[in-house]
């Protein structure tokens, strides 16, 4: 192991590529501004009423748009079903190219703290 270098979150902070961010970021930018990503990715954060996923009312307590738009890799890993509410959409769509500034945590919807989803949320994405 003497020659690799081992990297632990806090050194992470003051890398390279850390320094970049903002570069990378304005970079990525560009493609939407040419058209390239007509589309808006959200995270989207929802409390249920009832205390549980599913239960009572949803409200939805947090929408981070991600910017710069990310890369999605497909769509056709969709599937369009018929609800009593109407027409849904469900599946799978890989992200790719997501700023920097968005740490692991926040993409997986955990809490600031570092805890996973509480059990009156519900964290997902949203294309549009």
């Amino acid at each position: 192991m003497g020659k690799f270098t081992l990297v632990d979150s806090q050194q992470a902070k003051g890398t390279l590529a850390r320094e970049f961010v903002e570069l990378a970021d304005d970079l990525r930018d560009l493609l939407s501004q040419f058209g390239l990503r007509a589309y808006r990715v959200s995270t989207i954060r929802v409390q249920w009423s009832g205390g549980k996923r599913g239960r009572g009312s949803p409200i939805v307590i947090e929408e981070t748009i991600i910017l710069p738009t990310p890369k999605i890799a497909s769509l056709d890993g969709l599937q369009e079903l018929v609800q009593s509410v109407g027409l849904d959409e469900v599946g799978s769509v890989e992200l790719s190219e997501v700023s920097g500034r968005f740490t692991e945590e926040q993409l997986r919807g955990f809490t600031d703290a570092g805890d996973g989803l509480p059990v009156a949320q519900e964290f997902y994405y949203e294309v549009e």
